[in-house]
């Protein structure tokens, strides 16, 4: 049997407040989805295209040209080293489907219009992490392009190995950002499975205070103590996970962020160049909305949660990534 095609612009109610209020109010609460955390979005309302800043990666000056004037002469003249790219929101929406006859067994019909809004919203939102994590977590974009933004960790290199360093290579990291950006690294990016094997090293553990390495504490407590330990704002451990099965086959979950370190610049706030941005179109203010539609030939209610997105690289020089921390 086809599948029936989606809903048709006659069937979809507009954007829906209340359903659009309970997937937004959620968002709060998803820790586990660190994309907007680490790198927040711009949000512009009804834009989905203009034009970012990306550095030229071959400096114009940057003290290599004399600027003594002569009396009467001109003065040097030097660049902003400054180029400009579009990016462009694509939108990613699902729709979840209800049988009206199944929510005539309910007391509460809304109860599963909420249901189907907080399942259609987290996958809109573990999609976005995946997008993000897929730009990131990847070579030969760091740097040059060429793979001098990547540092990959041999057998005997790995923090859960004899010879692992994660301080040497997370101040590789730093000086990379540092000598090729000129910006001071202050973010930094790990997998869950990173984390896992720096709690191993002592390198990492020498630097929680003893109070910590005697009970348990939460993972945000945890990443704050990395964050000061490593010198960064910011800290953050990615803990989404996916489903990596092809479509129809049994469940194959794997964490969404790989076993790998990230470190770069990110800005507090203004217009600064920074290594990774990203673009996001609202609908009437709202980020991530939600719309409910009913179709009548087939008796199915649904609820539909979409966004418009894109990320880009702005400066790929101030970022820098250590490859396979883990065994």
């Amino acid at each position: 049997m086809p599948v029936p095609p989606g809903p048709t612009q006659r069937m979809v109610r507009a954007v829906d407040p209340v359903l659009t209020g309970v997937i937004n109010d959620r968002g709060n609460d998803a820790a586990d989805y660190i994309g907007d955390l680490a790198f927040v979005p711009n949000y512009e309302d009804g834009r989905v295209t203009g034009t970012y800043f990306r550095r030229i990666n071959a400096a114009v000056s940057f003290g290599n040209r004399d600027i003594r004037r002569a009396t009467g002469g001109p003065y040097a003249e030097i660049g902003l080293n400054l180029t400009t790219a579009a990016f462009s929101c694509e939108e990613f929406g699902v729709n979840v489907k209800i049988d009206r006859k199944l929510m005539r067994q309910s007391q509460v019909p809304l109860d599963l219009l909420e249901l189907a809004a907080l399942v259609a919203d987290d996958e809109v939102r573990l999609q976005r992490d995946i997008r993000i994590a897929a730009a990131m977590f990847v070579v030969n974009v760091w740097g040059d392009g060429a793979g001098s933004g990547d540092n990959a960790l041999g057998a005997a290199a790995q923090w859960d190995d004899g010879g692992g360093v994660p301080l040497q290579n997370l101040w590789t990291s730093k000086r990379f950002v540092k000598l090729n950006s000129r910006k001071t690294a202050n973010t930094g990016v790990i997998g869950w499975d990173g984390l896992r094997v720096a709690l191993l090293n002592g390198d990492v553990t020498g630097l929680l205070p003893s109070s910590i390495r005697r009970s348990m504490v939460t993972l945000t407590e945890l990443e704050q103590r990395l964050a000061e330990g490593f010198d960064l704002s910011r800290f953050f451990v990615g803990k989404s996970v996916r489903n990596t099965a092809a479509e129809g086959q049994a469940e194959v979950n794997a964490f969404t962020w790989t076993d790998n370190l990230w470190v770069g610049y990110v800005p507090d706030s203004g217009p600064q160049l920074c290594a990774f941005m990203q673009y996001a179109s609202t609908d009437g203010g709202a980020p991530t909305v939600a719309e409910r539609w009913f179709d009548p030939e087939t008796n199915i209610h649904g609820v539909r949660a979409r966004e418009e997105r894109d990320e880009v690289v702005c400066d790929s020089m101030a970022g820098h990534l250590t490859l396979d921390l883990a065994n």
